[in-house]
């Protein structure tokens, strides 16, 4: 075989081979990273580009496989935790204590009684979008799309890890008909159709608005069949040690005092079971 390749021409120099075997840098994967169409298909840890682009300040360092930025991680203790633990952590971590839980990427790490509270930023950021000033000139096609592309995702994030309140979601939900239903003048607004009439599909005629809760419980259902799908994943392995040890997902129950990230998934088991039917 080698007497049969000498005549061959090389087209890859040794300095182009090293080039080509060279260790990833940093920059040369946030530029690839930054290159991608943030709304296209996700990858397999079920993040898009769009992911990776917002929050690279937070997770740039780990997906780049470089060292984590210290200044900006910090540990919280529960109140069961001794001083003399939290400093023997805190000097081998050499990482600084939070007194309040901070949010990560955007989502609560803790949630306690009132789900509402947790998620009141939702609220916050929906009605922000629609009392800008320039939307209130907008045409009903321009309202749509607004609603559609802008207004409608911004709780898909917390909701692929969350089962959002009822109240939260109707609460959304009269937001965006408000807005929908809202003229320039000050006066009061009329609702001609009610919102089971905006959010059914454009097939039958309607105008194909998403149900929050139909989509939140749907998000759900595509993370347990993730999970099903790739046991061996990290978070799969941490949920089936503590909920389902001997067992599948799909037989699993919501246990005794869950976190709140298992017991939203465990809403989403039984329309993965009725999909699978």
């Amino acid at each position: 075989m080698d007497n049969l390749m000498q005549p061959v021409k090389r087209k890859v120099s040794q300095q182009m081979n090293e080039a080509l075997l060279a260790p990833f840098r940093k920059e040369e994967i946030k530029d690839a990273v930054f290159q991608m169409g943030p709304h296209k298909a996700p990858g397999p840890d079920g993040y898009g580009a769009c992911f990776y682009q917002k929050y690279w300040s937070v997770i740039g360092e780990e997906a780049s496989g470089q060292r984590l930025n210290r200044n900006k991680i910090s540990l919280y203790f529960s109140n069961n935790t001794e001083q003399e633990t939290k400093n023997h952590m805190l000097q081998v971590a050499g990482l600084k204590a939070s007194s309040n839980m901070e949010k990560y990427s955007g989502l609560p790490s803790i949630i306690g009684r009132s789900k509402s509270v947790a998620f009141q930023g939702i609220i916050e950021k929906v009605s922000k979008k629609m009392e800008n000033w320039k939307v209130k000139f907008l045409s009903q096609a321009g309202k749509d799309i607004l609603i559609k592309a802008v207004v409608q995702a911004i709780p898909t994030y917390s909701m692929n890890v969350f089962l959002l309140p009822r109240t939260l979601c109707a609460k959304l939900n009269s937001l965006i008909s408000n807005f929908w239903w809202d003229t320039q003048d000050k006066g009061e607004k009329i609702h001609w159709k009610g919102w089971n009439y905006l959010s059914k599909n454009k097939a039958s005629g309607r105008l194909g608005f998403r149900d929050l809760m139909s989509f939140n419980l749907a998000l759900l259902a595509k993370q347990v069949w993730r999970i099903l799908q790739n046991p061996t994943t990290l978070v799969a392995r941490i949920l089936k040690a503590i909920y389902f040890p001997n067992k599948s997902i799909l037989e699993a129950k919501v246990g005794f005092q869950p976190s709140y990230t298992w017991k939203s998934l465990s809403s989403a088991i039984s329309l993965v079971k009725d999909g699978m039917i």
